[in-house]
């Protein structure tokens, strides 16, 4: 793995001013994501799913892991106190303006985090993976990795499963192009100020909000780049220009 860039839309408010003047980006707990079933699957359904479309050696495996159901209750417990930041994968994305940023009020957040931020125990941080989308993506990621359970050891499998259960969405969500960063907690995590290398407004961003972004980005010293978007010489295009 190497740097993770991507792109966070966001209104300007209290919580977007704050985390910018003191550098750090914060943690969703799935209770506060924006879509009920979000990192909310059924994982003993998902299991009975599988052992449905499966036969042979691979349905025998899977039913053997469907009796670990006290193991996956307490997944399904732990999830809920992880901590989920989310990152978009395009910086010209009108739809996402529109949603999270404040119909377009808003800004973008683009961030570059190097890899050793984004892996290893220091910042808690337990996978980082881009979404998967689909109909059923937790019943297809257990018959792909069951044949690879070690049942003296299922912690790795148990791992796996976590990290999948908070990093998969329904297809009606594609369009997002997410990606994901997973915690061992909730809140807050600070980051270098460099981290944050472009801060690009919406067409619609008022001077008074521009001005309180600004304020806030000299206070935290960025050398963050400035932009604005505004339409591009096609009907429905956006460029980023610099100011």
């Amino acid at each position: 793995m190497n740097e993770l860039v991507g792109f966070k839309f966001r209104a300007v408010n209290d919580y977007l001013v704050d985390s910018l003047r003191n550098n750090y980006i914060y943690f969703s707990t799935p209770n506060q994501l924006n879509d009920p079933f979000d990192c909310q699957v059924d994982i003993a359904a998902a299991l009975d799913a599988a052992i449905a479309r499966s036969d042979g050696e691979l349905r025998q495996t899977i039913q053997q892991i469907r009796q670990a159901q006290p193991l996956f209750d307490q997944i399904q417990r732990d999830i809920q106190e992880f901590g989920v930041f989310s990152i978009a994968g395009q910086l010209y994305h009108s739809v996402m303006c529109s949603h999270y940023a404040d119909e377009h009020r808003g800004v973008c957040l683009t961030y570059s985090f190097p890899e050793d931020f984004t892996i290893g125990l220091e910042n808690n941080i337990i996978g980082r993976a881009p979404i998967a989308y689909g109909d059923d993506p937790i019943t297809d990621w257990i018959v792909q990795n069951a044949p690879t359970i070690d049942f003296s050891d299922p912690r790795d499998f148990a791992i796996g499963l976590m990290q999948k259960l908070l990093t998969v969405k329904a297809d009606g969500w594609s369009y997002e192009e997410e990606y994901r960063l997973i915690r061992t907690e909730s809140g807050i995590l600070e980051h270098p100020q460099e981290y944050l290398t472009q801060v690009c407004f919406g067409p619609r961003t008022t001077e008074e909000d521009q001005a309180r972004v600004e304020d806030a980005l000299q206070q935290a010293n960025s050398e963050a780049t400035r932009l604005r978007m505004t339409r591009s010489e096609a009907n429905f295009g956006l460029v980023a220009v610099e100011i």
